[in-house]
């Protein structure tokens, strides 16, 4: 099997304040995603990413990031394992942060033999 990242872009316009009834919810909507595709072998990695970090330029020179300027904000990441991007996909589809109307981007990891 191939090897899928799954990237969540949020929208920085939208404004995400749940109640903790409903953050408790996402949570186990969250954590029964992750269980059923660990069952089936196809969770690599999951993980969330702070709200801001560093860039790093070509002259080494570093800046704040990620760009103010972006509409969307990288939020975090899974990494599964799939038969095609088909079936990434329709993984993807099971996420609960789909289901909450957040943006999934579906990219094929590159094999790199060294």
């Amino acid at each position: 099997m191939n090897q899928y990242l799954l990237i969540y872009r949020n929208d920085v316009s939208q404004e995400f304040n749940p109640s903790p009834e409903q953050m408790q919810a996402i949570m186990e909507q969250w954590g029964a995603w992750h269980e059923d595709l660990a069952k089936e072998g196809r969770l690599v990695a999951s993980e969330a990413l702070q709200t801001s970090g560093k860039v790093l330029a070509p002259d080494n020179s570093i800046t704040d990031g990620p760009y103010v300027e972006s509409k969307e904000l990288i939020g975090g990441f899974t990494l599964i394992k799939a038969e095609s991007i088909e079936k990434a996909i329709d993984l993807a589809k099971g996420c609960p942060l789909h289901a909450g109307g957040e943006k999934i981007e579906v990219r094929e990891v590159m094999k790199f033999e060294f």
